[in-house]
């Protein structure tokens, strides 16, 4: 009889003990903080996002983010353009917090001091409109473009055409990620700025100056990326900024990413049997 009873207390309590580990796994938080990088100088237009949910939002320019209805048993990711991203459980977190992000350190190509005399656009600009790609906050869309010249170039320009621009009010970020050598996909940053674009300023046809950074086209080409920059809020469905497309091409170039949370390569073939391809280009001299 002491026998059963005492299985049966072991087993209540470990039943207590099963629902406590719940409740506290599951229970719902919010969480603000600050991020900074070593230099405690505050990081603006970070992503903030958690792991197992779709709960996410971009840092303020002083660095500041607020984040309500979070899980204790998530893992929020922390991510900022030319920084080392970082993983923080959400248990570990106070109300308020101070995040610090270490910047990335790559090699980057040095670029000859020599004239570069002859323009060359690559990539998919004037192509046929008859796709589109419809954003809302924390997407990304990247899209490979080929080295086509095989020979050192400076890159000068992103180019992209809107189809509409919405009433979806954000800034755009413009990101050029090299090509991971593992795999025809995006790997790290090679422009280490944030190249921000009001949305106010957006027009059928963009052109993006990016000469001053002095980056050269790798051989192997470059991901050009476009991310909506904002905090998650509803949107109007009919009001999304959307980028234009073609049906041109007959391999899969783009991958999609929310908020740095992992990129994904999943568009399937049109009716035509080819890809939809965002209207994206380089401007390159060489």
């Amino acid at each position: 009889m002491l026998n059963i009873t005492v299985s049966v207390m072991v087993k209540y309590l470990l039943l207590l003990f099963t629902a406590f580990i719940a409740a506290t796994t599951f229970a719902q938080v919010g969480i603000s903080g600050v991020v900074y990088n070593a230099d405690k100088q505050p990081l603006p237009y970070a992503n903030i996002v958690t792991l197992k949910n779709h709960a996410g939002t971009v840092t303020d320019e002083q660095g500041r983010f607020t984040l309500n209805k979070l899980s204790t048993g998530d893992t929020l990711k922390i991510s900022a353009v030319g920084y080392q991203s970082k993983l923080l459980a959400v248990k570990s977190l106070a109300g308020t917090d101070t995040i610090y992000l270490i910047k990335s350190v790559h090699q980057i190509a040095e670029v000859t001091i020599r004239p570069f005399g002859r323009d060359e656009q690559l990539g998919f600009m004037g192509y046929k409109q008859n796709a589109s790609f419809n954003f809302t906050a924390g997407c990304q869309i990247a899209v490979f473009i080929e080295n086509k010249l095989k020979r050192e170039a400076l890159i000068k320009s992103v180019l992209f055409e809107m189809k509409q621009r919405g009433n979806y009010k954000s800034n755009m970020r413009i990101r050029l990620l090299k090509v991971n050598p593992n795999a025809l996909s995006p790997g790290e940053d090679l422009l280490d700025e944030n190249v921000l674009i009001p949305i106010s300023d957006l027009k059928k046809n963009n052109t993006v100056d990016l000469t001053k950074y002095n980056l050269l086209l790798p051989v192997e080409g470059v991901f050009v990326v476009l991310e909506w920059v904002s905090p998650d809020v509803a949107v109007n469905p009919k009001n999304y900024t959307a980028i234009a497309g073609n049906m041109s091409s007959e391999t899969n170039l783009v991958w999609l990413n929310v908020r740095d949370r992992h990129w994904s390569h999943g568009l399937t073939r049109s009716p035509n049997g080819n890809y939809m391809t965002p209207n994206i280009g380089l401007k390159v001299a060489y």
